[in-house]
């Protein structure tokens, strides 16, 4: 199993010790300072998201606060079982935000280094389980909505569960990469042919970095479809060579089974 990403934000210096601690534990703990003199902004959260399997943050803080934090997490997909409010006081109106945000887990400082680690344990107990129950879930990438929607309404009634990101400019690899692992996909089809923005510049995006990134969260390349128009040799090789599948669109259902379902 990938290693638990846990990201700890505190507008306290000092709290790093929180992820220190929880790196001692066995985890991949970060801690992000939301200065009071120079303030997160919320592009700042989105980016130290990415790949986050728990967050820990503080309520009160100048700025963005712990309501803000969590806003922005369960927008980028976070579960709200997986977020936790770290805080010595949390005024009433903070406290009503929060909880109406659905957070029900918030420790209370100072938090005794065991009761954290158990706390943060039991979450990662329900994120194993949740990586060994047998489901078939699958991240589909493309440019093009239609597709994406003909391509669900055939494959979840063949068991799949159906994960998708439309392929607008300026998507990049880490951001696919994250979106597989906070679901824990384990199957992928990426569309070959979309373009994005580069230095105010379209271009076609880097597919075989896109199907790396994947690969370094742990979905398996006998797992990842890749999809687009003909004549692509070049790039069928260098995926035949990851030992990832290419194919012309338009694609039978059965042959995309067959090719994400290879051993």
């Amino acid at each position: 199993m990938n290693q638990i990403k846990v990201l700890v934000i505190d507008d306290q210096a000092d709290m790093d010790v929180v992820a220190r601690l929880l790196q001692s534990a066995g985890y991949d703990a970060v801690f992000l300072h939301n200065d009071e003199k120079s303030p997160l902004q919320e592009h700042d959260v989105v980016t130290a998201l990415q790949g986050v399997d728990i967050l820990l943050t503080d309520g009160c803080m100048t700025g963005l606060d712990g309501s803000d934090m969590i806003r922005i997490a369960l927008e980028q997909g976070l579960s709200l079982d997986h977020v936790f409010v770290l805080t010595g006081f949390l005024k009433e109106d903070l406290r009503e935000r929060i909880l109406a945000l659905g957070v029900t887990q918030i420790l209370e400082k100072p938090i005794k280094p065991a009761d954290l680690k158990q706390a943060i344990d039991e979450v990662c107990q329900n994120i194993t389980k949740e990586n060994t129950v047998s489901v078939k879930r699958l991240l589909i990438v493309d440019k093009d909505e239609a597709i994406i929607d003909v391509s669900r309404k055939f494959l979840q009634p063949q068991g799949y569960e159906i994960i998708s990101l439309v392929a607008k400019p300026g998507l990049l690899p880490a951001v696919v990469a994250g979106t597989a692992r906070r679901h824990r996909v384990n199957r992928a089809i990426i569309d070959a042919g979309v373009l994005i923005s580069a230095d105010n510049k379209e271009a076609t995006w880097d597919v075989l970095q896109v199907v790396a990134a994947l690969m370094d969260v742990g979905v398996q390349s006998h797992h990842i479809v890749v999809w687009g128009a003909m004549g692509r040799t070049d790039l069928q090789n260098s995926l035949i060579s990851l030992g990832v599948i290419y194919y012309a669109k338009p694609v039978a259902t059965g042959t995309l089974i067959l090719g994400l379902e290879r051993q």
